[in-house]
């Protein structure tokens, strides 16, 4: 296999796994559950809406949210596209009312930067814990769901 197709489908997997994790905890504020649950408690008819900030190419991500949106009809997706640091910045401006309930972002620095100013908030991920510590954040703020390789010629 590919290691590009094998790429894919980790970042996908990771992907959905932070998104249906979000939505089965309901730790996101904008997401609403009913009172009739699952074993594991996640809501059989979960509603409410996700915002998710990407810095990601709309190609990679967008087939990514019409899965999750297959999945959860009742849950409204929003997706605001941008720059990694437009969307940090603006990140920083909501900090008192945050915006995102998700920011993927193709940079980890700027994700270690908005956790050391306090605005990230931890989500653990089912999986996370067999990530290699590097790839991701001790209180669980962030987690790499990609990996480049830079070569120097």
């Amino acid at each position: 296999m590919a290691v590009n197709t094998v790429r894919k489908k980790y970042a996908t997997f990771v992907l959905v796994c932070l998104l249906m994790f979000i939505v089965s905890c309901g730790s996101t504020p904008a997401t609403n559950q009913d009172s009739s649950t699952t074993e594991q408690g996640a809501s059989a008819s979960t509603q409410g809406r996700l915002v998710i900030y990407s810095g990601r190419s709309e190609a990679l991500i967008l087939p990514i949210i019409e899965a999750f949106k297959r999945e959860h009809p009742n849950i409204t997706v929003e997706l605001k596209s941008g720059k990694n640091n437009e969307l940090a910045a603006a990140n920083l401006e909501e900090r008192a009312n945050p915006q995102a309930d998700i920011f993927i972002s193709t940079d980890m620095l700027t994700h270690i930067n908005l956790s050391k100013e306090g605005v990230l908030r931890a989500a653990p991920i089912t999986g996370a814990a067999s990530l290699p510590n590097e790839l991701k954040a001790a209180d669980g703020t962030w987690t790499s769901v990609t990996a480049r390789a830079r070569v120097i010629m």
